[in-house]
């Protein structure tokens, strides 16, 4: 590799790290919700990484500084990515929930291949004068790739993500930019060797166009994995509803207790409608991201507004009388307790991770996205 193109390898390392750091400060917000801690880390790594990457695209200063930050660079990014696998094999010992391992999210994934092609690249760079470990970590890379681009597809297809509608505004066009993305990177790591240098040693047009697809795949990536623009909007901020509950991950109810054949109903949101004029809702839909498990303890049964329900000690309680959800009228500045309608069908535990509600604003159809922190026990609960 006597003639890498060594701008190409730290520039698209840059990209990299610049978008790692965008999606891990993209999703601030939302971690602060669930701890401090996990805002405070998403805060830092963010920061770190944005300063990093505008570091790479021009290091000044002596060669030991900019090796430095590069060493420091790959460190940071696998330290990052095992911090991650951590949490989602055994989960971590602080936070909301301590000890409890969190499912894999499109969101983390994404800046997961961020990371480690990042390192990848910063390796090769600071490896760029030892010829053959050059071209092997360019093998190695272009190997990951391969193997990434395929676990993705394989684990999507089995139903392995969670891709959870506060972290993730398009889970369909996530998927298809992951794989682009890969398939990007397993074509750069695969030409380190081969891409000639251009006139004076200037990265050639092939150089330049697979590090403009790169920016390109990898910015549409961190675009679709920010968080959904509905959100809880306790701040009105996105949309014409917002959740008014107060529940958040660290603030969790104790879960519901059904017996098999019982029927209840839980209050999971407290609508608001907060533009300042009526919202007519169409339709609500409990475990938005995927159809209904047949084996799942739990079956929902419909979906109500309860105004009697507001004080936290009625959110549980026999089947509702309140009016349905679909079609009712939000007026301005009133709270509605949406409640679910659930009936116990077997023995397990179950979440209800999200809510998606259609609405009519204006004459205008919209959708938005609610988290929820609601959870079940049927029966022994054994799952």
């Amino acid at each position: 590799m006597d003639r890498l193109d060594a701008r190409l390898v730290r520039w698209s390392a840059a990209a990299l790290t610049l978008a790692a750091g965008a999606l891990h400060l993209g999703q601030v917000r939302v971690h602060f919700d669930e701890d401090w801690s996990f805002g405070a880390f998403f805060l830092v790594v963010g920061v770190l990484q944005i300063t990093g990457g505008l570091y790479l695209v021009r290091p000044v200063g002596p060669r030991r500084l900019v090796r430095a930050v590069c060493w420091f660079g790959v460190v940071g990014s696998l330290s990052t990515v095992a911090i991650w696998l951590i949490s989602r094999a055994f989960g971590l010992p602080f936070g909301a929930e301590p000890g409890g391992r969190e499912s894999v999210g499109l969101a983390d994934a994404a800046a997961d291949l961020f990371e480690i092609f990042a390192a990848l690249l910063l390796l090769i760079w600071l490896r760029r004068d030892a010829g053959r470990r050059a071209t092997r970590l360019a093998a190695a890379g272009a190997a990951a790739a391969v193997l990434l681009g395929g676990g993705w597809i394989l684990t999507r297809g089995a139903g392995l993500f969670d891709p959870d509608p506060r972290l993730v505004t398009a889970a369909s066009l996530v998927d298809i930019t992951a794989v682009t993305f890969l398939v990007i990177a397993g074509l750069l790591f695969a030409g380190l060797p081969r891409i000639p240098l251009g006139p004076g040693g200037r990265p050639s047009a092939a150089a330049l166009s697979i590090l403009g697809a790169l920016i390109i795949v990898a910015s549409a990536l961190t675009a679709f994995t920010l968080p959904a623009r509905g959100g809880q909007n306790r701040d009105c901020a996105y949309g014409p509803l917002a959740d008014d509950s107060g529940l958040t991950h660290a603030q969790t109810p104790e879960p519901i207790r059904l017996a098999i054949g019982e029927s209840r109903s839980a209050v999971i949101l407290v609508l608001v409608a907060c533009a300042g004029r009526p919202i007519e809702l169409l339709d609500v839909h409990p475990l938005a991201f995927g159809p209904p498990d047949p084996r799942a303890p739990i079956r929902i049964v419909g979906a109500t507004l309860e105004p009697s329900r507001a004080a936290r000690s009625a959110w549980v309680a026999p089947r509702g009388t309140g009016q349905r959800a679909a079609g009712a009228v939000l007026e301005p500045g009133t709270r509605y307790p949406l409640a679910v309608d659930m009936l116990g069908v077997s023995d397990g535990r179950q979440a209800l991770n999200a809510v998606t509600i259609d609405y009519l604003d204006r004459g205008e159809r919209g959708s938005m996205n609610f988290a929820t922190v609601v959870s079940f026990v049927v029966g022994s609960g054994r799952e």
